[in-house]
């Protein structure tokens, strides 16, 4: 048996363990920042990673920003070697905002899921947003001469790709508090190479509380593949808003999965431009030995 094959029973075992993976096409928690949180970010959504936590938020922004994250999920796990990426654009005027994404999740080249979204997100009015979806999404395996003899590869499909919905509403109530809301995957697409095998619903809520101009706690809970989460974080700048420092952690089914840290350097360029780098650091707690993720982004505002 080679180590390709391996490689791809591996993946296909990951959906049963529970403190790695729901399933194919896990909510990875893509950006830096959010995941530095713990993954509390459906009630904020103010940057280029709102797309994929709650496409209602990017109409928050007043200016256009790009992102790029790469992330390295579970180094230190015996003969797993993963892969996150993350580029972002969103365009926003008037009170409207549209954006497209792209994100890769990736395992040593033998297994791949790509998601290109288009987004757009409205402020039906002062502080209240809506928000959608519309995903091209899907996976594909890279087959040898062992694996094509398996019955999952027999019809000759190594990959399958299909379309997604999600919406989301976002409310900031003053300038104190905000909750928002968002529905994942709401076709529920079939990607099964062999049988029928649909991408999974999830539903999150979110609050955010900012106690001061430089704080923020927040609180998300999420319900997926009949499992709930629960994620909540806070992040804090530095008076001058260079530096930032975040924390997190989240929990599955009431055990705790992931404690999380984060910082980022913002440096303004001008009156309108701004680059920033976020780091993250997650320690899953759940999985036995020294295991952990990073998780680099750098985003232009402009």
């Amino acid at each position: 048996m080679t180590k390709r094959l391996l490689s791809i029973i591996l993946i296909l075992l990951m959906s049963l363990v529970p403190s790695v993976s729901y399933s194919a096409f896990m909510d990875w928690g893509w950006g830096a920042r959010p995941a530095g949180m713990g993954g509390a970010f459906t009630a904020i959504a103010d940057d280029a990673n709102a797309p994929l936590w709650n496409p209602a938020g990017s109409a928050q922004k007043e200016c256009c920003e790009v992102s790029f994250m790469y992330a390295r999920p579970y180094l230190g796990m015996t003969g797993v070697n993963l892969g996150l990426n993350y580029a972002s654009a969103l365009l926003s005027t008037s009170g409207n905002a549209f954006g497209i994404s792209w994100s890769n999740f990736s395992s040593s080249g033998q297994y791949a899921e790509n998601t290109f979204c288009f987004s757009y997100s409205h402020m039906v009015s002062r502080g209240l947003f809506t928000g959608f979806n519309m995903k091209y999404m899907g996976h594909s395996f890279t087959t040898d001469a062992d694996t094509r003899n398996d019955p999952v590869f027999d019809g000759g499909l190594s990959s399958k790709y299909g379309f997604e919905s999600d919406v989301g509403v976002l409310l900031k109530l003053d300038d104190k508090f905000a909750i928002g809301a968002a529905g994942k995957n709401l076709l529920q697409a079939d990607m099964g190479l062999l049988d029928p095998d649909v991408t999974e619903r999830e539903i999150r809520g979110g609050a955010a509380l900012y106690p001061s101009d430089n704080i923020t706690a927040a609180l998300d809970v999420g319900y997926r593949a009949e499992k709930l989460l629960i994620s909540c974080g806070g992040e804090a700048w530095l008076p001058d808003g260079k530096i930032g420092l975040r924390g997190g952690a989240n929990m599955r089914e009431g055990s705790l999965c992931e404690i999380t840290f984060g910082a980022s350097y913002k440096e303004r360029m001008g009156n309108d431009k701004a680059l920033r780098i976020d780091y993250c650091f997650v320690y899953p707690v759940s999985i036995a030995g020294f295991v952990t993720s990073h998780r680099v982004a750098v985003s232009m505002e402009f």
